[in-house]
């Protein structure tokens, strides 16, 4: 089933309204993170990361751009925002949004050339 113009903007809002999954979205623009990391710089339980970290991959917003393994061989998955620009006006008694989304798989393909021309380089 795919998802309206609408269904998307009532997501956004609710994310934007949300004040734990919008301080996890705005930590999440600049760079893919793990969710450890969220943990510790937001001061939020693991249990609500997770969670919220689930509700805004269901609706669109966060995706999985990496998965890392650590020094200790764990793997870790680093989460990344979907949303690259957002504008919301009210007019004419009507709420507007305007969605801009990321492109997570040309920044995947930036990295790959960037990866392999340092190694390349020596």
């Amino acid at each position: 089933m795919e998802v309206t113009s609408r269904e998307k903007e009532e997501a956004v809002l609710a994310a934007v309204g949300d004040r734990v999954a919008c301080r996890i979205l705005l930590s999440l623009d600049g760079a893919a993170r793990p969710a450890h990391e969220l943990v510790h710089n937001l001061d939020l339980p693991q249990s609500t990361v997770y969670h919220k970290l689930h509700e805004l991959q269901q609706r669109g917003l966060v995706t999985v751009q990496a998965v890392a393994i650590t020094a200790d061989g764990k793997r870790v998955e680093l989460f990344r925002s979907l949303l690259e620009a957002v504008s919301i006006d009210l007019r004419e008694g009507r709420l507007n949004v305007r969605v801009r989304y990321r492109n997570i798989e040309a920044e995947r393909l930036g990295t790959m050339w960037e990866s392999i021309r340092k190694e390349a380089r020596g």
